[in-house]
């Protein structure tokens, strides 16, 4: 019996032998490939229970790419974890191996860095490999990573072929006794082509020989490698962000620390002096293990700090003035612990840090500010110009007791500003351009209390404040957003490149009406940004290295919103944001980290030192 149709082009009626086209044959062998794929995901983390994670990094290409789905058996950890490699095995018998950085309980893990026999300081060999069985399921989860990644037309148009090539491959097709029923409409005749059922053996085929067939990993005992290359799965949600001068840094709900860019001065943390244009995870105290429990992450100009889940403080890089905080010059690649008053004990008790150029400040429990480092324009608010190794006190107003009440701090590059829990905002050190608020540009030792607007009575209602170069800002429990000090790129957002000596209110899109809904300020050199209550930023300022995000290298001095992926839509679903001189991260709901700007040392973390005017996605995330 024949297969027939009619064809649409032909007289009604005339019968002709159908045969299948090179198109369909092209359907089926990709629908059953996919579906032999999905199988696999499926058989191993629905029926099996394994944890499916999808690969949003490409470091490990060409053996693990992104795209790939890595399902790993559950187990309780306790037999992985840092320190350990995971080798992945490919259908060819080649091995890509990397160190882990963090086990979840269910099994699914992180790795970082290069275990590979030519570079490891203690090479593993195959004979290693031992250990729980995982599965590697190739290119399946590309859809998925697109909508992970924000790419909604790549996802769309996927979506469209597959469902045509589906629809095409098992279309009907009817055995015709006349031609009277085969222009009749009977489904119930309706069967699978002998060509699709060939087709699933051609698929199962194809999925092997193309390489794009399941593999499996498994892990080998500890190594000692510090290698720098960040291979994971999607980042952990990060709780914290911070922008230094050309480096970046992030923390993960699971107070894992992470930095990227310049590294001259072991500001990421990593035990080398090595740049990253993709996230490292700092070590350690001595270089051992990981930094853990890190709650905030604050950054400076060439170091960073820690801010710990006991309270501690732990910072590294350049330390030339002590701006580590460990009563010492002496440089460091790994955290060391910032020391108490006079150099006894440790500091406690912390519950927000920020870094400087050259100096590091804290806001304790007790609601009393410490701060360190250099002092020549009085940016440690203890009425002195005396540099410190160790944390002093800020002190209070006309330097008569301390400064109290305090919730969080800013610093900028040679001023400082607190918070405080009364709404009320107080800045010290360097004032040549205003950046302390008090209408003046007398440089104060001690906290000076910033003026309201058009310098009648105070600022009040403050949530947080940040600091730049020569300006200050300001975000309020009623979500607007009030700058101060210099003005030259328009950093102050009020329409204006004029210098203010007392807050100006940031003006909304296009200068017209107010910005509202902030819920967070972060500061550059002379940029800044808002996250918003909605999910999306705005930045406004300097802009000659697209550190506003508006896709242009325009200087604006209202707010800009920042666009999405590839100058896409904008950017939305923000949770946190951080500053840099002149880039800007942010992270989303999605777990995801994108960051703008000016890239010379890879503080963009997109493995690359290309500017970006639009957010570029930093790897691993």
């Amino acid at each position: 019996m024949e297969y027939a149709r009619v064809l649409p082009h032909r007289t009604p009626g005339v019968v002709t032998r159908w045969s299948p086209s090179v198109t369909h044959v092209l359907a089926a062998l990709y629908v059953y490939t996919l579906i032999w794929l999905v199988l696999w995901a499926v058989i191993a983390s629905v029926a099996m229970g394994w944890n499916p994670v999808l690969i949003t990094s490409g470091s490990m290409e060409p053996l693990v790419r992104r795209g790939d789905i890595v399902i790993a058996e559950s187990f309780d950890g306790s037999d992985l974890g840092p320190g350990q490699v995971i080798t992945f095995t490919g259908i060819d018998n080649s091995l890509v191996t990397h160190r882990i950085a963090s086990v979840s309980a269910d099994g699914t893990f992180v790795t970082k860095g290069d275990a590979n026999p030519s570079v490891d300081s203690t090479p593993r060999t195959p004979a290693d490999i031992v250990g729980t069985p995982r599965l590697l399921v190739s290119t399946v989860g590309i859809p998925l990573l697109w909508i992970h990644e924000g790419d909604y037309v790549k996802f769309a148009v996927w979506l469209a072929v597959t469902v045509a090539a589906v629809l095409y491959v098992f279309r009907p097709h009817r055995f015709p006794d006349d031609e009277e029923r085969w222009m009749e409409d009977d489904s119930s005749d309706t069967v699978v082509p002998a060509l699709g059922r060939a087709a699933v053996i051609i698929g199962v085929v194809l999925a092997w020989t193309a390489g794009v067939s399941p593999s499996t990993s498994a892990y080998s005992s500890t190594t000692d490698n510090t290698g720098s290359s960040f291979v994971a799965s999607e980042w952990e949600a990060l709780v914290s962000l911070a922008g230094g001068g050309v480096h970046a840094c992030g923390v993960t709900e699971e107070g894992a620390a992470w930095c990227w860019g310049r590294n001259d001065k072991g500001q990421l943390g990593d035990n080398s002096t090595t740049d990253h244009d993709v996230p490292v995870q700092v070590v350690g105290a001595g270089g051992a293990g990981w930094l853990t429990d890190v709650v905030e992450i604050g950054a400076g100009l060439k170091h960073s700090c820690a801010l710990k889940s006991d309270s501690t403080v732990w910072c590294w890089g350049l330390n030339d003035k002590g701006q580590l905080g460990d009563n010492s010059t002496t440089q460091s690649l790994v955290p060391v612990q910032v020391v108490g008053a006079g150099g006894v004990g440790v500091l406690s008790g912390v519950i927000d840090v920020v870094g400087g150029e050259g100096h590091s400040c804290a806001a304790l429990s007790d609601g009393t500010a410490w701060c360190w480092g250099l002092n020549d324009k009085g940016q440690l608010g203890d009425n002195s110009t005396t540099q410190s190794l160790v944390p002093v006190q800020v002190a209070g107003a006309g330097g008569v007791g301390v400064l109290s009440g305090v919730a969080s701090v800013g610093a900028g590059l040679k001023h400082s500003c607190a918070a405080k829990s009364d709404g009320t905002a107080w800045c010290w050190g360097l004032n040549d351009k205003g950046q302390l608020g008090d209408n003046s540009t007398t440089q104060s030792l001690v906290p000076v209390q910033v003026v309201g607007a058009g310098g009648v009575g105070v600022l009040g209602g403050v949530s947080d404040v940040v600091a730049g170069a020569g300006h200050s800002c300001s975000a309020k429990s009623d979500g607007t957003a009030w700058c101060w000090g210099l003005n030259d790129k328009g950093q102050l957002g009020d329409n204006s490149t004029t210098q203010s000596l007392v807050p100006v209110q940031v003006v909304g899109a296009g200068g017209v009406g107010v910005l509202g809904g902030t819920v967070q300020s972060v500061s550059g050199l002379k940029h800044n940004c808002a996250a918003l209550s909605d999910g999306t930023v705005w930045c406004w300022g300097r802009n000659d290295k697209g550190q506003l995000g508006d896709n242009t290298t325009t200087d604006s001095s209202v707010p800009v919103q920042v666009v999405g992926p590839g100058g896409v839509g904008v950017l939305d679903a923000v949770v946190v944001a951080g500053g840099g001189d002149n880039h800007t991260c942010a992270a989303r709901q999605n777990h995801s980290v994108w960051c703008w700007g000016l890239n010379d040392f890879g503080q963009l973390g997109d493995n690359s030192t290309d500017d970006s005017s639009v957010p570029v996605m930093a790897v691993g995330t």
